[in-house]
């Protein structure tokens, strides 16, 4: 039998992952940014979960070293995880924002819940679905490229400073309770990460926006700032 103490270990850490989750910043950007990619559904949430576990990765190899290493090294840390999440995400907020001053008025995009585009017969297609733009205008503030590694980086190098003090506790249970701590937040941060993207996701695909993708860059935009501007100040 497991020691109580582990186990109350272990509820107040899932207690904190699923908190932590529902942190704005860390699945609203993939919602907007893969609004404004034109990405599919599958897609955006594809990416959130390759996100997030990347960020629970870091954060539990973070959490073992810390427990092998003393509290010590928790203070380094905290000096860097948070400011980067918020520099990627006013730097991200401001390309959004610059394609959006340099591009036309664009038109708006008809989102289905099956996460396709229909365009209208003035707009033929240019190779891609999500290619919107009128000839010449590029249709993507960011490569799909950029914007997939820019969600990777928000996520993956800040890491769950909450947590770390839970696997610095549970290190007098040895392997097993360090591991197990380990597996149990990073399935539930994880899971809490891509439940929420996709709810979102699918609530958002039946909404038509009052503006084109010139407007959706700006909404996208300002709300990337805003996250990257409370993350900052926050910390």
């Amino acid at each position: 039998m497991m020691p109580g103490t582990l186990w109350s270990l272990i509820a107040a850490a899932v207690v904190v992952s699923a908190a932590h989750a529902a942190l704005p910043s860390h699945w609203l950007p993939f919602v907007l940014m893969g609004r404004s990619q034109g990405w599919t559904s599958r897609r955006v949430v594809a990416v959130a979960a390759l996100a997030g576990l990347g960020h629970v990765t870091l954060t539990s190899a973070l959490g073992l070293l810390i427990a092998l290493a003393g509290m010590g090294l928790l203070t380094a840390v905290g000096d860097w995880g948070q400011p980067v999440m918020a520099g990627v995400l006013l730097a991200t907020g401001a390309v959004y924002l610059l394609s959006a001053w340099r591009g036309g008025q664009g038109h708006p995009h008809h989102h289905h819940p099956s996460g396709d585009h229909n365009h209208s017969s003035e707009h033929p297609r240019h190779g891609r679905e999500h290619d919107c733009a009128p000839p010449g205008q590029p249709s993507q503030a960011l490569s799909d490229r950029a914007a997939f590694w820019s969600l990777f980086a928000v996520l993956t190098f800040s890491p769950c400073e909450g947590m770390v003090p839970f696997f610095f506790a549970s290190a007098r249970f040895g392997w097993f309770g360090l591991l197990l701590l380990a597996a149990v937040t990073a399935a539930l941060t994880v899971l809490g990460i891509v439940a929420l993207v996709s709810l979102t996701q699918a609530g958002l695909e039946r909404v038509r926006l009052p503006f084109g993708e010139r407007g959706e860059r700006v909404l996208t935009g300002v709300v990337l700032a805003a996250l990257g501007a409370a993350t900052f100040f926050w910390h």
